[in-house]
């Protein structure tokens, strides 16, 4: 739920009532889900691994499982961008940057990052405007920050892989409605001797401010 616009101030006369706006809030629906995640084992294949560690590294994958969900689900929330803008093939791809960014209006200025495949990257390595992540220090907002084109940050994401789109992202365009987090648990059949490690999460990944994401599709981008 989010406070709604309450419009510009107005000319106020000597003597006269400062004009009173509602304040309203907005609603937006949005699906929870729960995801889950489990692996079992035997005993016997718990006692020839090595180290015995495989309880603990069973645990791990089934997060790790978790986590790759979420990040499929926010590119899926993504996908709800209505701004929009087109890099041509033989366009420069930081001039291209630069074109989309007119999409956010005003509101151009503050961080950004965008979001691309590994082939849209290669491309704005090779464009003067291109500054390495060595060169930007504390400016980094991102954790897997690369570099920066006009102010704009560049992370690369294997998900957008023959998709022939990248994403502009401000902060507060996604949010995470968390329901309960991830939660591992152990469970065990004696008669069988079986393990089991079961994880699972309940949340709502979302698109929460279309104004703050820009859907950029890219032309001439590979599949590989």
């Amino acid at each position: 739920m989010n406070i709604n616009d309450v419009g510009a101030a107005e000319a106020v006369l000597e003597g006269q009532d400062i004009p009173i706006a509602k304040l309203t809030q907005g609603t937006k629906k949005a699906k929870v889900s729960k995801i889950g995640r489990a692996i079992q084992f035997t005993d016997e294949a718990l006692l020839s691994a090595y180290n015995n560690d495989i309880a603990e590294e069973a645990a791990k994958q089934v997060v790790l499982a978790i986590n790759d969900k979420i990040e499929k689900d926010f590119l899926a929330a993504m996908g709800g961008a209505t701004l929009k803008s087109t890099i041509e093939e033989d366009a420069n791809p930081a001039s291209g940057v630069v074109d989309a960014l007119v999409k956010f209006g005003e509101d151009v200025d503050g961080e950004k990052v965008i979001l691309c495949a590994p082939d849209f990257y290669a491309r704005l390595l090779k464009t003067d405007g291109w500054i390495p992540n060595t060169e930007m220090g504390a400016d980094i907002i991102v954790r897997g920050t690369l570099g920066a084109v006009y102010g704009t940050q560049v992370v690369l994401t294997n998900r957008l892989i023959g998709t022939g789109k990248a994403y502009i992202v401000k902060p507060g365009a996604l949010a995470l409605f968390m329901k309960r987090d991830t939660l591992v648990e152990f469970d065990r059949d004696k008669l069988d001797q079986t393990n089991y490690i079961i994880g699972s999460k309940i949340f709502c990944p979302y698109l929460y401010d279309e104004t703050k994401i820009i859907e950029v599709e890219i032309e001439g981008s590979t599949s590989a």
